[in-house]
Formats: C-alpha cells, sequence, structure tokens
C-alpha cells in the first residue's frame, strides 16, 4: 500500500504568513465563548452543537481559521491516495460552514458528489450559500444535512446511506476534538458500512483521540493505516490516512 508522505502533495494557497495571526484570533475567542459558557469542543453533541449555533458568523469564522488553512494543506495530499473510479461520493463529517467541503470540491474529480454532516442549523445555512467550484470548473452535487455523526448516516431523503456506496469520508476537526472512545469506536463501524470495498477515510487527530487510539479503532472496523499528514512541522495533530481492507 501507498504512504502518505508528510508534507507530500502539490503548491496550496495557505500562505505560512497568516499562521501566527489565525492562532491569535482563534485563542482570543474561543476565551469570550468559555466567558459565555459556550463549550463547543465537549463531547456531548448537544452542548457543541448549542455553542456552534449560538455564535455569529464572524466568532465560527475565527475559530475555524485554523482549521480552514489546515485543509488546503492537508485534504489536498490525502485526495492523492485515491485510485477509485470516478466521479466519488465523498462524505464530509463535521462540514460545519463548508470549509472542509470546499477544498473537496477543488480537488475531487468533476461531477463528484459530496455530503456533507454537522449538527449545527446555522453552519449548514452558511454552508449552502457558500460556492463550491471544481478546479476545471464543472460543477459537483453538494448536499448538507443536520445530523450526529455518531448515528446512521442518512440521506437527504431520510433514507439511510446504503451499504458500500461511499468512495471517501473525511473528517477535519471533528474526531479527534469532539469525540470520545465509544463514540469513534461507533463512528468506525458506521464508516466500514458505508465505505466501498477498499474506500478511504481521512480523519483528524486531537485531544480527545490521538493518532495511536485512533490507529487502533480503526484497525478493530478492518483499516489498513495509510499514513499522517500534518498542515505543517509545528501542527500537532493533522489528518490520518485510512483504507477499508477489501474482504476484512
Amino acid at each position: 500500500m501507498r504512504q502518505l508522505h508528510l508534507l507530500d502533495g502539490p503548491p496550496q494557497k495557505s500562505s505560512w504568513l497568516k499562521a501566527p495571526f489565525l492562532v491569535g484570533r482563534r485563542v482570543l475567542t474561543e476565551r469570550r465563548l468559555h466567558r459565555r459558557g459556550l463549550k463547543f469542543r465537549a463531547s456531548d453533541p448537544s452542548m457543541s452543537a448549542h455553542a456552534y449555533n449560538t455564535m455569529n458568523a464572524r466568532e465560527f469564522a475565527n475559530i475555524n481559521a485554523c482549521q480552514e488553512w489546515a485543509n488546503w494543506r492537508t485534504i489536498p495530499r490525502l485526495l492523492r491516495l485515491v485510485d477509485a473510479k470516478l466521479p466519488w461520493f465523498v462524505v464530509d463529517l463535521g462540514c460545519g460552514q463548508g470549509l472542509s467541503t470546499e477544498v473537496l470540491a477543488r480537488f475531487s474529480p468533476a461531477a463528484s458528489r459530496i455530503l456533507g454532516f454537522d449538527l449545527s442549523h446555522s453552519a449548514l445555512e452558511m454552508a449552502r450559500h457558500r460556492k463550491y467550484t471544481h478546479a476545471s470548473g464543472k460543477r459537483h452535487t453538494i448536499d448538507f444535512r443536520v445530523q450526529s455523526v455518531c448515528e446512521t448516516w442518512l440521506n437527504c431523503d431520510d433514507h439511510a446511506l446504503p451499504h458500500g456506496s461511499v468512495t471517501i469520508v473525511n473528517a477535519s476537526g471533528i474526531v479527534g476534538h469532539h469525540l470520545n472512545y465509544i463514540q469513534a469506536t461507533s463512528l468506525a463501524r458506521e464508516i466500514r458500512r458505508v465505505l466501498i470495498p477498499g474506500g478511504w477515510a481521512f480523519l483528524d487527530v486531537g485531544p480527545r483521540i490521538r493518532r495511536s487510539e485512533l490507529k487502533r479503532i480503526m484497525a478493530a472496523s478492518g483499516f489498513l493505516f495509510l499514513g499522517h499528514a500534518r498542515s505543517c512541522w509545528l501542527d500537532p495533530y493533522g489528518q490520518s490516512a485510512f483504507q477499508l481492507i477489501s474482504g476484512g
């Protein structure tokens, strides 16, 4: 299996000069939200959803500024691992305002379908008004749904996603920062259910679910670890790449 090199990939649009400024914005905004009792990093889905629904657009943008910067540096590299029939069906977990969805749309093959899940109604309302363009200018099918990623995943018509129908599952900032071990284990089983044989999962790690723990969880559900991508050498987290072992 192909291994993912740490900083392998095409040039990204994220400038290094922005990083310190974005970190400062996030820290100051996070402190103000905590003083208001908003715990957006809570593992309790209802508390997290309440916090994100309460934020205004600027606060949400400040909190996610670093993640948006990282997305343009990690997701394109992760997608280079994918060798599947075209177009793709991509599920974007915890998509928020569509920041990660925008990157996925840019680098997925033309005419791909992307389905984004998030708990925040207000964030998804903004996501629906964002422009999603492929590098060629051709359009994708983009849909969003309000639901927990720890439940059975549903289409916009309220039917469960079919077994073996999804090419890629992406999570940029929800697994490692919001889920506990039990939730992450349940998530791994759902990812296994919906992925095509040999499908890919690109999942973030963080203070709640570390890389080593995520590797154990995914291995128990039949996934092979392909490598790890970080936005820069100082990034303590990043995203790990997994592939569903066919017949595993």
